[in-house]
């Protein structure tokens, strides 16, 4: 056995009955009611039984406590050295529950044992407590520091050791009990702001609906700008275009407020919304307002609430500036260049588009490539150049907008870019 300091081996080999070693010392005169054998607790009173690691290369002391454990009901695994514990808490199939761990040992020292302990999560949760012969405060304070949850000497009373054994084990399985209670919670958590993302996107599906039901002229508009937006997310991502500030938005909830974009057009009077042709100029000043009504129906959807940043914030930025215009000339703010809010610039490309392509009562839709031909006119007039070559990639792509392109027709009417810009309504 390596030699140990402060204390000798023969320390370690104390006789005192009182002392974890365990043979009886006749110098230590003990009291009648000292020397009455302890009643066992009742049922009640004793703690659950415990898988205890007893490790400590003096036989006679793990011997010993090993004894005193399974007088309390618990279950002791002895262990002479360091490298056996850690090679125990890899291969076994159940992990002690607490360690009684010797501080001088070979191979290993109780220090060394204690640092690989805790530097694996699967046991760093295990309560260690160092039984040593090394009293002096250095040494406890040490041990604390590297992670033990208590420090005897190996001339603690047993009793006192069984109390303070049992203290950490209730308080390691308060421990494991409030641990299982937080993952519980954290998984009732999850499931609630699962709950509340589907019923964020019902409710935005289903305003999105009313929007369509309202405005049967542009049916299916929303759900295809979603596709067409969906798409040019991934390029302007892809080739770094606003990636910036891109990554800083939940794409998800992006394209479920897009549905929103045109809410406004609830309070636009059917004679209006639903006109089989060309809208009159009076007529064309009230359209425009969807775009204000559009704000203020998410402003009254928001109130006061805290998700006036996150859920709808797109939503009606969206709303409110999809019909700005690059160049300063688009309604109703007349916001130009970057003053324009991006999900605004975003939202006008998926909007203007879908209206040249799709079929109207006042108009015939546009062949693809003339649609395009108006977009690239487009660019730097009505719409941020920066993000014309992500778009012109996407819509040339078969997998995106393939049920919303309309065979080619032949020439449409009103083929200038103001009357192409006019079909977005």
């Amino acid at each position: 056995m390596t030699s140990r300091s402060p204390a000798s081996p023969q320390a370690e080999q104390s006789d005192c009955p009182c002392r974890v070693s365990g043979t009886s010392d006749t110098s230590e005169t003990r009291s009648p009611e000292e020397s009455r054998p302890e009643e066992p607790p009742s049922a009640m009173e004793r703690p659950p039984a415990a898988i205890v690691a007893v490790v400590d290369d003096n036989e006679t002391a793990r011997k010993h406590l090993c004894a005193v454990l399974k007088k309390e009901g618990h279950l002791p695994v002895p262990l002479s050295k360091g490298s056996l514990l850690l090679r125990m808490l890899e291969k076994a199939p159940q992990l002690p529950d607490l360690i009684l761990l010797d501080l001088v040992m070979p191979e290993l020292s109780g220090y060394e044992t204690m640092t690989r302990i805790m530097a694996d999560p699967r046991f760093s949760d295990i309560p260690v407590i160092f039984v040593t012969a090394a009293g002096d405060v250095d040494s406890q304070l040490r041990a604390l520091d590297l992670g033990a949850v208590d420090y005897v000497t190996k001339l603690c009373e047993p009793k006192l050791l069984l109390r303070r054994i049992a203290t950490h084990l209730q308080q390691a399985r308060d421990r494991k009990t409030l641990k299982l209670l937080l993952r519980e919670r954290e998984a009732y958590v999850e499931a609630l702001r699962d709950n509340l993302s589907e019923l964020k996107h019902d409710m935005l599906m289903a305003i999105g609906d009313l929007v369509e039901f309202r405005d049967s002229v542009t049916g299916g508009h929303s759900s295809r700008t979603v596709r067409l937006l969906d798409a040019f997310w991934d390029e302007l991502l892809r080739t770094g275009v606003y990636a910036d500030t891109l990554s800083t938005w939940d794409k998800d909830v992006f394209l479920q407020s897009s549905l929103l974009h045109d809410v406004g057009k609830i309070p636009i009077p059917d004679s209006i919304l639903l006109k089989p042709g060309i809208l009159t100029p009076e007529e064309r000043e009230v359209m425009k307002r969807h775009t204000e009504y559009g704000a203020k129906i998410v402003d009254r959807i928001q109130g006061d609430s805290t998700v006036k940043k996150t859920f709808l914030h797109h939503a009606r930025r969206m709303a409110a500036t999809h019909h700005e215009k690059w160049d300063g000339t688009g309604y109703m703010q007349g916001l130009a260049g970057e003053d324009i809010p991006l999900e605004g610039r975003i939202m006008a490309y998926a909007d203007v588009y879908d209206a040249l392509i799709s079929d109207r009562p006042y108009k015939r839709p546009f062949p693809k490539d003339e649609a395009l031909r108006i977009m690239r006119e487009g660019a730097g007039r009505h719409f941020d150049p920066h993000m014309m070559k992500a778009f012109l990639t996407i819509v040339q792509r078969d997998d995106v907008m393939e049920d919303g392109v309309a065979p080619d027709p032949g020439p449409a009417p009103g083929n200038c870019l103001m009357s192409a810009m006019s079909a977005a309504g």
